[in-house]
């Protein structure tokens, strides 16, 4: 089955400015992408001997490729993606689309996940960091495509794409092949605004000059911005399909209404429900490290020691901070303090007790 356009972005949602640096860097990229046959020959078999997953389950714009490059840079080794039609640039931390075919972390799984680096050999020991989205993220998609049941979040946290020849397909690789789990956790009040960023961010891409006009990077666009997103979109059937199977009472519906991006923060909260559902159900049995973004803002060194500890991966090099970690830029404040109040009490109402306990510390 071949992806609808809306996903081919999926790998690299993650990335603030990365849609603008690509734009920029395209027109040289198959110049610094080493020839595929080199990556190959590090691709492994999984056995006994053969280092495991690590899966790192975030919502987009979590940390995760700030992690990634962090780890490349640091270990000299390549971490994976569930998505394999995007690579990480070595050089600058640039993703980019399409531009080699997906090549297996292990040869007897070509389902993935998938090499992330373009030129970086594979650990040899340890576990690969590996990423995943989940489901119920998508930012332009109907209501019925955003609003997931925990079974269909298990199943699509292991799926993917594969790109062979140009052509993208659907994949999916066994849970079994995962040994560890990494939940990343953002606040919300920074996270979906962040989202905001990636589609203006999209637009200096696009030359959609009208459109940075109309959605200016400040509190009255981004407002703007949510209205069209919760109101406008598929023609305003979101909120009609929300109201029928999300906010059944009169006391939720009024609610809704009030809280901007309404449906970027039901997404959020629906996909850390199904998170620790999933981690208390499915993942017993295995190990699972929560790293929050804000300490990765406030303690790179600490964080990044321990995500080595936990991969069983070596240090050799020292991390470069003076690089151009353009994922961890904070953004302008976009909610008023009576919004806070509304987006708190909208939360608290839609999380379970398992995500309450993680999200109240940022209200």
């Amino acid at each position: 089955e071949v992806l609808p356009s809306r996903t081919k972005c999926i790998a690299f949602i993650s990335c603030a400015l990365v849609v603008t640096l690509w734009a920029v860097s395209s027109k040289r990229r198959h110049d610094v992408v080493s020839p595929r046959r080199n990556l190959e020959a590090t691709s492994l078999v999984r056995d006994e001997n053969a280092p495991g997953i690590v899966l790192m389950l975030g919502f987009p714009l979590s940390g995760q490729a700030f992690l990634q490059r962090a780890v490349h840079d640091m270990t000299e080794t390549s971490t994976a993606t569930n998505y394999g039609s995007a690579m990480m640039r070595h050089e600058d931390g640039i993703i980019m689309l399409s531009t080699r075919d997906s090549i297996p972390v292990y040869t007897n799984h070509p389902n993935g996940p998938y090499v992330f680096s373009d030129t970086l050999p594979l650990p040899t020991k340890g576990y690969i960091l590996t990423r995943s989205f989940g489901a119920g993220f998508c930012k332009q998609c109907s209501a019925e495509e955003y609003i997931k049941k925990t079974k269909v979040f298990y199943a699509e946290s292991y799926s993917g794409e594969s790109l062979s020849s140009g052509r993208e397909e659907t994949v999916r690789y066994s849970p079994g092949l995962v040994d560890r789990y990494i939940h990343l956790i953002r606040n919300p009040i920074t996270q979906i605004p962040a989202r905001f960023a990636h589609e203006r961010n999209k637009y200096e891409v696009e030359k959609k000059l009208d459109r940075l006009d109309i959605f200016p990077n400040d509190m009255e666009g981004f407002k703007r911005h949510c209205e069209v997103f919760d109101n406008d979109w598929f023609e305003g059937s979101n909120f009609a399909v929300e109201k029928k199977l999300i906010f059944r009472d009169v006391e939720m519906q009024e609610l809704a209404a009030k809280i901007p991006c309404r449906s970027d923060f039901f997404r959020y909260v629906q996909w850390h429900n199904s998170m620790f559902e999933i981690a208390r159900t499915k993942h017993v049995k295995k190990r699972s490290k929560i790293i929050y973004y804000e300490r990765i803002m406030g303690n790179q060194d600490n964080v990044l020691r321990n995500l080595l500890d936990y991969l069983k991966l070596d240090q050799v090099n020292e991390l470069d901070i003076s690089s151009a970690w353009y994922e961890l830029a904070d953004n302008p404040p976009y909610f008023t303090d009576e919004d806070v109040e509304n987006i708190k009490l909208f939360i608290q109402k839609l999380a379970t007790e398992e995500t309450w306990d993680r999200i109240k510390r940022y209200f």
